[in-house]
């Protein structure tokens, strides 16, 4: 880096060269590629985005208990960034916090299928596919506080959360 470049904690740095991942402190990640010999110098970074379960007959106020945070990439316009998740996609992360307590981790993953031909997956187990819970449409929404988005659970019942937080991760 040169003298007058600001650090960007936790975002990437496209560089010249072949694909490498190189640990810059302050926990800068930075990752190099060359396309076409021209110098791509975008930096992205990943935010961490967290929801909680909207209003519904059952919990007319919502329900702080049930919730998600989720580490991916946002493009320009608030949309979940799919070129980006590819440089990234080993730190996209999904915590589900149940409302009894349960708190499981898994991967953001975007898989092929669904409309527009893929679609978003928490996966939770890499040998089984029976615990993933998908986002419904989830690159086509605008990812802020104030907006929603609806997650099929495991059980397949489609319920709608509330973005109550994006913020970089």
């Amino acid at each position: 880096m040169t003298s007058g470049e600001a650090w960007y904690p936790d975002w990437l740095r496209f560089r010249n060269g072949p694909l490498a991942i190189i640990r810059q402190p302050p926990d800068v990640v930075q990752i190099s590629h060359q396309v076409d010999d021209k110098e791509d110098t975008r930096v992205l970074g990943l935010s961490k985005i967290s929801l909680q379960l909207a209003r519904c007959p059952k919990f007319p106020e919502g329900n702080p208990r049930d919730r998600y945070e989720i580490v991916a990439p946002l493009d320009e316009t608030g949309r979940l960034d799919t070129e980006a998740w590819h440089a990234q996609r080993d730190h996209c992360r999904v915590k589900r916090l149940a409302p009894d307590g349960a708190t499981r981790h898994g991967r953001l993953l975007h898989r092929a299928g669904g409309a527009g031909g893929a679609n978003w997956v928490f996966d939770y187990d890499d040998r089984s596919d029976a615990d993933d819970e998908g986002g419904f449409r989830l690159d086509g929404h605008v990812i802020a506080p104030g907006e929603y988005v609806s997650i099929k659970g495991v059980d397949g019942e489609l319920r709608t959360y509330a973005i109550v937080a994006v913020r970089a991760a």
